[in-house]
């Protein structure tokens, strides 16, 4: 009896050990195929221009169907509001203005911009000739908010008075 049980488990030693061997041969078989798929696909990549890669905009489920409108920045019923209101020109070009109320402190701004990828882009340069940033303003929803593209956002004050900015999130104004 004791025999039967000992060629039992020597023969379940021997499954185990041939388990063992066959996922390590699955394994080194699944990385060789892997890495061939990857090298396969680098070549190609790594031969495409940039100019075939199509630009995504990650950003459209919250893109407003149109930017047209006046967008506020600050209530009207209480006093200083800024107003910034987008017109459609041609296609892809917008008339930018933006004005203020209920205060001496605001901002005048007037200047085309195209939109693209979800965003209107204004060089300030432009409009002052002096300015080198780019003064970018981003949808979504019901919102537009006015920045520039780089770090330096002191520029967009250059049409406001009494250290005013342009810069800033706005509120479509919705009809009821």
């Amino acid at each position: 009896m004791k025999n039967i049980i000992s060629k039992k488990r020597k023969k379940m030693s021997d499954i185990k050990k041939l388990e063992k061997i066959y996922v390590t041969i699955f394994s080194f078989i699944l990385v060789g195929l892997l890495g061939i798929l990857g090298y396969a696909f680098f070549e190609k990549e790594k031969n495409r221009n940039i100019e075939d890669i199509p630009l995504i905009n990650f950003n459209t489920r919250n893109q407003p169907s149109s930017v047209e409108g006046e967008y506020f920045m600050n209530s009207q019923e209480g006093g200083y509001y800024q107003k910034l209101e987008i017109g459609k020109n041609t296609e892809n070009l917008y008339r930018i203005a933006i004005r203020y109320g209920g205060s001496s402190k605001g901002c005048s701004f007037d200047a085309m911009g195209k939109l693209s990828n979800g965003k209107i882009e204004i060089p300030l340069g432009d409009v002052e000739p002096e300015l080198k940033q780019i003064m970018s303003i981003i949808f979504s929803k019901n919102k537009a908010s006015i920045s520039t593209l780089g770090e330096d956002k002191s520029e967009l004050g250059n049409f406001c008075n009494n250290n005013g900015s342009l810069a800033g999130e706005y509120v479509k104004q919705t009809t009821k």
